[in-house]
């Protein structure tokens, strides 16, 4: 004998359908919060590892004394200079657009247009900020972004299970 049991998933679609959407002020909170936790995240690293605390190639001495001339406050310290780039380090999760479903899950892309400062060659901060991520040529690459940590994966998720719960208990489904 065989047993089936029917799931109304009706609900479930109305969710998708407002994530979709972008309606859902519940997750747009939530990807607020996931914005500014990876910005804190990113800063606090950024400090780090620009005071030679982390993987980041260390300055020529050819760039320390070029810092040095032009009066430069902290000379060694790696990516940081007039204090612009730091300063700015400020990515945004895209929006319900940044957000997007694959077979390894939720991903999102960050939104760097607030990163719009612009350096004395027209570079803005969100370019040279890039430059440095990927590095290349005589470029060493010393990665500003990177992917979220378990801890921090972790406060991500809870903030969108509150988010769920919060959608849930005002949709009343």
């Amino acid at each position: 004998m065989a047993a089936s049991v029917v799931l109304n998933l009706r609900n479930l679609d109305r969710f998708k359908r407002e994530l979709r959407g972008g309606r859902s002020r519940e997750v747009r909170g939530a990807l607020d919060e996931w914005g500014r936790l990876y910005a804190d995240f990113t800063k606090r690293r950024f400090v780090k590892f620009s005071r030679g605390g982390g993987n980041w190639r260390q300055l020529a001495q050819s760039t320390i004394e070029a810092k040095r001339r032009r009066g430069a406050a902290n000379p060694t310290r790696i990516l940081v200079d007039t204090g612009l780039l730091l300063g700015e380090l400020e990515p945004r999760v895209g929006g319900f657009s940044g957000v997007r479903s694959t077979k390894r899950g939720m991903q999102l892309r960050l939104d760097m247009s607030a990163m719009s400062s612009s350096y004395a060659r027209g570079n803005t901060t969100g370019d040279v900020a890039g430059y440095h991520n990927t590095g290349g040529g005589r470029l060493p690459r010393r990665q500003i972004f990177i992917q979220p940590t378990k801890e921090l994966r972790r406060k991500m998720a809870q903030a969108m299970q509150r988010a769920i719960r919060a959608w849930y208990k005002r949709t009343r489904v």
